[in-house]
């Protein structure tokens, strides 16, 4: 018996993850409460970027950032297809 793979559809953007909805509503949360900031950090090969991060308020009245998401370098409509077109 012949196992059928299923091609995947490429006329539609693959859909989210549930981890990347979890830390979109983790971005929502820290928005609302204020404890949004944008940090410049380095990735691991050195290179300087913005990060979105939520403040995560410590015991010792400290803060940490947590990232979230980046910035897009140069100009995310070049770098990106619009999924509503095709």
């Amino acid at each position: 018996m012949t196992k059928k793979t299923k091609t995947p559809d490429t006329s539609r953007p693959p859909q989210l993850t549930d981890g990347q909805r979890a830390n979109f509503e983790t971005l929502r949360r820290a928005c609302t409460a204020g404890d949004l900031a944008l940090v410049s950090m380095r990735r691991t090969d050195g290179t300087v970027v913005a990060v979105i991060c939520a403040m995560q308020r410590n015991d010792d009245d400290t803060s940490s950032p947590v990232p979230l998401a980046y910035q897009f370098g140069g100009n995310p409509y070049k770098e990106l297809q619009d999924p509503t077109q095709e």
